[in-house]
């Protein structure tokens, strides 16, 4: 009532000050001071009127923000945190893009976008996604475990996640996530506490933040995979979810994030780090960019493909010391076009357990992707893209077929080259073709095309 007292009161000011306004005009023109004057009346009303109109704004989304703890379900969750854990960019009029997220740091991309993904400001939202896939392969003599098929076809559920979401007040945000994968199979189906941390922090009042619990670590961006496929350096260096202390900045598209966690897959349990540094910036309505680059202590240290090589029968010994590992990561986007690209590496060269020198290993992709808007209202992202490994050879590396049963090829992969489409069919319906080609260190092809389908709930 009493706001609507004051614009009653502003509003017949205005009006006064315009009837005095034209009855002082009726029998002689006014002076050119007088006009003025009248105008600058006018101005202030009209600054205090909109003044007023924001206050009651911030009032009413405060009291909608306060009012308990209802649970919504929120399909836009599940895709977001979807994009953000797959460090993939899909273009959608109705989400925003997903290139202004920072895939490096899950924690901040789940705090950048907190406003957005609470619902009406509800202070707890359950989402998530399910993914199906329908493959077809054939190979040529690959060497793998389990043994696989020179051809052959398979259906199943390759992830289901359930994500909530908690905005408490301001500063605090909670997220959980579970996995089921490979779900059918009762040899390699897994449900596990996949994601959960807690984050301090406002970038609305400091670019300062500190997480605490389970979520990636603070290296590398990975980009450049397919709907279903990953590339080479993401499958080696990148790790697991891991239990750690991030203390995080971000302001005007820097992101700066220390990573401090326990080294528990060298049996040492010593402090580890990484360290991730990356800036976006858009450079007009056309372009942007970003850039990255990321040191990480020791790569024994996680469970990244290539950390677990270490603490494996036949892969790399640990008695050379820590190796410490490296990222650089790009992109480059004009309109609908991107193109992307990384590179990782450790620093100190790999013996294998019968002492062979491996030399250091390496890791790259480039990626070009387009999302012209075709046949439906929401554009299609076409994407290529090559990676190559080296200094792996006989390390197992995950092949894409065949993954109810989780294949890897047994002397590693070299090469791979990933073609794929991507369209919003409904709302919350995604549909991926992709075609993924591995070729091992003897030089055998691994070709798999799949369909991949994610539905968000």
């Amino acid at each position: 009532m009493k706001h609507f007292i004051k614009i009653t009161s502003i509003a017949c000011a205005i009006a006064c000050a315009g009837v005095a306004f034209a009855d002082s005009s009726a029998p002689a023109t006014p002076s050119a001071a007088d006009q003025a004057q009248m105008q600058q009346k006018l101005t202030q009303l009209q600054q205090q009127l909109t003044q007023l109109n924001q206050e009651i704004a911030v009032k009413s989304k405060a009291q909608i923000k306060k009012s308990g703890f209802a649970v919504i379900n929120n399909s836009n969750l599940g895709k977001y945190t979807a994009m953000a854990d797959q460090s993939r960019r899909i273009a959608s009029t109705d989400q925003g893009d997903y290139f202004e997220l920072m895939p490096t740091a899950f924690e901040l991309a789940m705090l950048q976008g907190k406003d957005t993904l609470q619902g009406d400001y509800h202070p707890l939202v359950v989402g998530g996604y399910m993914e199906t896939d329908l493959q077809y392969w054939n190979s040529q003599h690959l060497n793998a475990t389990p043994a696989t098929s020179a051809d052959g076809s398979q259906f199943g559920m390759s992830q289901v996640n359930v994500d909530v979401l908690g905005n408490p007040n301001d500063w605090i945000q909670i997220f959980v996530s579970t996995e089921g994968t490979n779900l059918g199979n009762t040899n390699t189906q897994n449900i596990v506490f996949e994601k959960g941390f807690v984050t301090v922090g406002d970038l609305n009042k400091s670019p300062f933040y500190i997480t605490m619990g389970k979520t990636y670590l603070s290296f590398g961006s990975f980009g450049g995979n397919g709907p279903f496929t990953n590339e080479l350096s993401k499958n080696l260096f990148r790790s697991n979810e891991m239990p750690q202390v991030i203390l995080g900045f971000f302001q005007d598209g820097l992101a700066a994030n220390l990573s401090v966690f326990s080294d528990t897959y060298t049996h040492s349990y010593d402090p580890d780090f990484s360290f991730n540094l990356a800036y976006t910036y858009t450079i007009n309505k056309d372009w942007s960019y970003n850039l990255g680059a990321s040191y990480l202590n020791d790569i024994r240290a996680t469970d990244s493909q290539l950390g677990y090589a270490f603490n494996t029968a036949n892969a790399f010994s640990t008695a050379n010391g820590k190796n410490p590992a490296i990222d650089l990561n790009g992109a480059l986007s004009y309109k609908i076009y991107t193109l992307s690209g990384e590179y990782d590496q450790t620093l100190n060269d790999n013996y294998t357990t019968a002492n062979v020198d491996n030399g250091k290993t390496r890791a790259w992709f480039i990626a070009g992707s387009a999302a012209p808007q075709l046949i439906m209202s929401e554009p299609t992202t076409f994407q290529v893209t090559y990676s190559g490994a080296s200094g792996i050879k006989n390390i197992p590396n995950f092949l894409t077929n065949n993954f109810l049963n989780g294949a890897t090829a047994n002397n590693g992969l070299k090469q791979s080259w990933i073609f794929s489409a991507s369209q919003p069919v409904l709302v919350n319906w995604f549909l991926g073709l992709e075609y993924a080609r591995g070729r091992t260190y003897e030089n055998a092809n691994d070709n798999v095309y799949t369909l991949d389908s994610e539905l968000f709930f």
